[in-house]
This record gives C-alpha cells, sequence and structure tokens, in this order.
C-alpha cells in the first residue's frame, strides 16, 4: 500500500481522464477495489505521520488540446496548475 498505491491511482485517474477527454465526457469517480491490501510494519509510522498531515488544496490538470488517439498524447499535452508536493517519504522495500 504504502510505496505504490498513490502512484498507481494517479496513473489510473491520468488514463480516465484521457479517456473521457477523447469522447468529449468528464471523468466520474475512480473507486479502487482492493483484494490483499496491507500495509507492512516497518511503514506504520511514516504512514501514521501522513495521516495527521493537514491536507493542501487540490490541483487542477489541464489538457491544453484535444486527442483523438490516446497514442498520439505528449508530455505538452497537458498542464498540471497548483501542484504544490510534499517532501517525500522514505520507506524501505519490504520483502
Amino acid at each position: 500500500m504504502a510505496l505504490r498505491f498513490q502512484f498507481s491511482m494517479g496513473s489510473l485517474a491520468l488514463l480516465t481522464i484521457m479517456i473521457a477527454h477523447m469522447y468529449g465526457q468528464e471523468a466520474g469517480e475512480l473507486i479502487p477495489i482492493m483484494g490483499d491490501a496491507h500495509v507492512y510494519s516497518d511503514h506504520a509510522d511514516t504512514l501514521k505521520g501522513q495521516f495527521e498531515r493537514d491536507p493542501k488544496e487540490f490541483h487542477t490538470l489541464m489538457i491544453n488540446r484535444q486527442v483523438d488517439d490516446i497514442d498520439d498524447s505528449k508530455f505538452e499535452c497537458f498542464e498540471l496548475l497548483g501542484y504544490d508536493p510534499r517532501p517525500s517519504n522514505q520507506m524501505n522495500m519490504s520483502v
């Protein structure tokens, strides 16, 4: 959960927005269903600290041009407004 979930959800959200945009629609909710979600014990303290932080304002994704084929999407097609990342949290890969 701690090392991959946020990146995976961000990627799925972007893909959902891109597909909706191609068809002239607005993306709705992205609801994850997890079968084997778990947190390793050596990640627990770092995650507790994340839950104690005050949330930041949401950022906005702008799509700068119409794309009719997802393979024609380029980095320049997108602009992220108001993104203010927090410092990264370091966690070990547990095996």
